[in-house]
């Protein structure tokens, strides 16, 4: 059962949606609660985007939301508190709060822990309560001021409420933290992935590219990472190293519209330049 679960983890995050339903919809049903729980998990890259997404998923997810096992109620609540709430009817919606608030007794558990003030914040996002996503956050960085991610993530939603002066020196903090992480584990991709992205933020684009580029080297199998990577060449008309980047993606993910389609527009884009 664990090589089964792991499998099914890495079937929901490094392979399109149509690939894996099938697979994903199989281990929901599966008697170990592990594998139960990566199917989970997997769905939460199937963003639900049209109605005929909104109904499949809903009738995934909803029966795991009064599963046997906790491990899987709670894991089926963490998901679904990302989906529009519209998508449940009000009795699925107390389904829905009972597993919610069973996830939230789980975080408050470790609630001496900055990661689990972390995780209440994106629950309370999730749910749209601004004012107690704010307050998880900033709890999680009184408790571990050295801890990277509530910064970003409350940055994130003060940019939405307009406090913008606010949210860049969260951001200029955030940039220290993991510039300090990328020093201690250089080679670990995501954060030089993170680093990136937050650098592109703030303005800091060749520090981004560099980054970025760090990350793709390192995991280059990464369609996520090389998109980003792709798209900043593009904007800074690096012709040779879009072009490598994006045909490097078709190749990664030969099916996808989005990666077929950013090759065209650099292709097109490129062209246009030399004429």
């Amino acid at each position: 059962p664990g090589v089964r679960a792991t499998a099914i983890s890495l079937l929901g995050t490094r392979y399109p949606p149509d690939e894996t339903a099938e697979a994903i919809a199989r281990a929901l049903k599966h008697r170990d609660t592990a594998v139960r729980a990566a199917a989970v998990a997997a769905l939460e890259a199937q963003s639900p985007a049209s109605r005929d997404d909104l109904i499949r998923l809903h009738g995934l997810i909803l029966p795991r939301l009064t599963d046997r096992s906790r491990f899987v109620r709670v894991e089926a609540a963490r998901v679904a508190s990302a989906w529009p709430r519209q998508m449940f009817s009000a009795e699925d919606r107390k389904a829905l709060d009972a597993a919610i608030e069973e996830y939230r007794e789980s975080l408050m558990v470790n609630s001496d822990q900055a990661g689990a003030h972390l995780t209440l914040g994106v629950l309370a996002t999730n749910l749209g309560d601004v004012a107690g996503a704010e307050e998880s956050y900033r709890t999680a960085m009184r408790l571990d001021p050295a801890v990277v991610g509530p910064r970003s993530n409350l940055a994130q939603l003060l940019n939405q409420l307009g406090r913008q002066e606010e949210a860049r020196q969260l951001q200029l903090e955030e940039v220290r933290l993991l510039e300090r992480d990328v020093g201690l584990l250089p080679e670990n991709a995501m954060l030089q992935y993170r680093l990136g992205l937050l650098q592109y933020l703030l303005g800091r684009e060749q520090e981004a590219v560099k980054a970025l580029a760090a990350a793709v080297e390192l995991e280059p199998q990464s369609v996520e990472f090389l998109m980003a990577l792709t798209l900043l060449y593009e904007k800074h008309q690096r012709w040779p190293e879009a072009l490598q980047a994006a045909g490097r993606l078709v190749e990664l993910q030969p099916e996808d519209p989005m990666c077929r389609q950013v090759l065209s527009n650099v292709r097109r884009a490129a062209a246009q330049s030399s004429d």
